[in-house]
């Protein structure tokens, strides 16, 4: 075998911020204008709700949708931050539901308990989003800040996983025959593939979602089920040691994720390229472990939710909690609330910039 080589490789370094310049935006690459996004819930803005809104039909091609704060989160989510706080013009192709690929988690609705009137199947980020994408590239003028797209000027992210861990994924045994951890981890490749090949050059991978910590995944004896609430808990799934597998899912598919962009010879699969890790997984971690360093006043407990129970499947009449949002964690049993948005925001401004302790950087 022969040795291995990180010749082709170059690490760039990122320095931890000192508190006193935390609270300052960094500086970015001069040359980006445009941030590309792509993913599940914890990162769609308004296709989901475009979706429904009409007659179950995606956005036209060259269609760029208004900012929006009706998402998952309760607020903004974090492109949108990144725009507001950046300047950088925000394409956001996310979906809620999302898989990475139907090759890996073909996810529907029926595999979750979703009433009959509303059986669908989910989208994918390769089958749904990739070719809205592809479709978007005939109306560059329209859609990108400065009228062109160029391998400098636009850096592309994804962040997907947490739809093919949970329920009608990986956790209850939904995954498609055959297909492992190790595909999770490939599609993610796949993905910076199709984008590559039409001249993506910049790219930032984010590390899985902190499930394990998410209260729809909570063991009973730390937050006991609501009956009422419309989410079906995953202990009624019958599955044994439900938040220790998705401890194990998360943790092994964020390490091989980081440890698979030096390691798995992408220099020689994506040349010229500029990749990025982003420990998301960790930086949510820090956030359940010290809510006092990173949430508004008053903070509430790292188990409790924004948004209460709800009585219908789309959750348009709920109960919420006493405010502020920005001093919870959890907007819902899933989702993270709109301060952990900005949070998630802040930091990966500080990965592009170069200065996080959360990203690592590599010039293929």
């Amino acid at each position: 075998m022969a040795p291995l080589t990180l010749l082709a490789l170059t690490l760039l370094p990122t320095l931890a911020l000192s508190a006193a310049t935390q609270n300052c935006t960094p500086s970015l690459p001069p040359q980006l204008t445009n941030i590309v996004s792509f993913g599940d819930s914890y990162t769609d803005e308004d296709r989901w709700n475009y979706y429904l809104a009409h007659n179950r039909t995606w956005p036209p091609a060259g269609a760029l949708l208004p900012e929006s704060t009706a998402t998952a989160s309760g607020g903004f989510v974090w492109p949108r931050f990144i725009a507001q706080k950046t300047g950088l013009r925000s394409l956001n192709y996310a979906i809620s539901g999302s898989t990475c690929s139907h090759e890996v988690v073909h996810r529907d609705t029926a595999s979750f308990g979703a009433p009959p009137e509303f059986q669908l199947t989910f989208a994918a980020v390769r089958e749904t989003q990739i070719p809205a994408f592809l479709a978007d590239l005939h109306f560059e003028k329209e859609l990108y800040a400065g009228g062109a797209r160029t391998p400098e000027n636009t850096v592309y992210t994804l962040w997907v996983g947490g739809n093919d861990f949970g329920i009608g994924g990986f956790i209850n045994g939904q995954n498609k025959n055959g297909t492992t951890l190790t595909d999770l981890v490939h599609c993610n490749w796949d993905v910076f593939d199709d984008i590559y090949a039409v001249g993506g050059r910049r790219f930032v991978f984010f590390g899985t979602q902190a499930l394990q910590h998410a209260p729809l995944y909570l063991p009973e004896d730390i937050l006991p089920i609501d009956p009422e609430s419309s989410w079906d808990h995953i202990s009624t799934f019958g599955i044994p040691d439900y938040n220790a597998k998705m401890r194990e899912y998360t943790t092994s598919v964020n390490t091989m994720l980081q440890y698979g962009l030096p390691f798995q010879g992408l220099s020689a699969r994506w040349p010229g390229a500029t990749v990025s890790f982003f420990d998301a997984h960790r930086l949510l971690v820090d956030v359940v472990e010290e809510p006092e360093r990173y949430l508004e006043t008053p903070v509430r407990e790292v188990w409790e939710m924004f948004q209460g129970r709800c009585t219908d499947f789309l959750m348009t009449d709920c109960e919420y909690n006493e405010g502020p949002l920005g001093g919870y964690v959890w907007y819902d049993e899933l989702h993270p609330s709109e301060r952990v948005e900005e949070i998630v925001a802040d930091e990966l401004i500080k990965v592009l910039a170069g200065t996080s302790e959360y990203g690592a950087t590599y010039q293929f």
